[in-house]
């Protein structure tokens, strides 16, 4: 019986071994694949197009210095007013049942995977006159799905008797919040926070349509250098510039705090 079983153990390792070895081998796969349609195009493209001096030149050139400030400025305030919105909806659909809770979530989904053209059409016919309060509203629209899905199976998980306990000692529910609630859900609401900031800075449809030629992010401005210039050492520039940007922000939605 020894001996069966001491065969048996050592015919398991070796198949357990040359799962490990095919396993490491397959792993090859989609590393080339990476390779050869990402990695190679980007660094064929960023070796031919990219230098310092073109990079310095992108940003500070008067030209673009208001497409830098009005990106920024914009991808923030949409990101604080999607907050605005999103949060305390997030706080009814997460902690708190009631009829129809999953056809709100539903409906918030829906327009984050529509077009972003049907989206700004319909913001641009109900104010027309007001592009920058449509490309902030139409931002929204899109945007409360992230916070909802993100922030809310985490607010979903959080003891209720710990902010019970609070209201019952008189503490003020502006101060549960605060000191409960939000510490609770801050690592949710950073990534989500992170995402949509991503989101509005990088926007194009919403802003072509609704902020016309006057109103150009670094996306929409990338497009015009590329294709309407023919500058693509700046529009190149731009794009590797706003990449940075991109993983910064990321790093610091998805960070750790101790």
């Amino acid at each position: 019986m020894r001996g069966e079983r001491s065969r048996c153990d050592t015919y398991q390792s070796m198949i357990t071994d040359s799962v490990s070895r095919t396993a490491r081998r397959l792993q090859v796969i989609p590393l080339a694949l990476l390779t050869v349609f990402f990695a190679a195009p980007v660094a064929s493209m960023v070796i031919r197009f990219v230098r310092l001096d073109a990079l310095a030149d992108t940003v500070t050139d008067p030209s673009l210095r208001g497409v830098w400030w009005f990106t920024l400025w914009q991808a923030c305030a949409s990101t604080l007013a999607t907050l605005l919105v999103a949060v305390p909806l997030t706080w009814a659909v997460s902690r708190h049942s009631f009829a129809g809770a999953r056809l709100v979530i539903a409906l918030v989904t829906v327009p984050f995977f529509m077009p972003a053209v049907i989206i700004a059409t319909g913001m641009k016919a109900i104010i027309p006159n007001q592009p920058l309060l449509g490309i902030l509203w139409a931002h929204v629209v899109f945007n409360v799905a992230v916070v909802v899905r993100v922030v809310g199976p985490r607010w979903s998980l959080m003891d209720v008797s710990m902010e019970d306990t609070a209201a019952d000692l008189g503490a003020h529910p502006m101060r549960i919040f605060t000191r409960i609630t939000l510490p609770f859900i801050a690592g949710a609401l950073r990534n989500a926070a992170s995402i949509v900031f991503v989101f509005c800075f990088t926007s194009y449809g919403v802003i072509s349509i609704l902020g016309g030629i006057s109103r150009r992010t670094v996306e929409s401005e990338v497009f015009t250098q590329a294709v309407r210039l023919g500058d693509m050492r700046t529009a190149i520039s731009l794009s590797m510039i706003q990449a940075i940007v991109v993983f910064l922000v990321f790093l610091l939605g998805t960070r750790t705090v101790s």
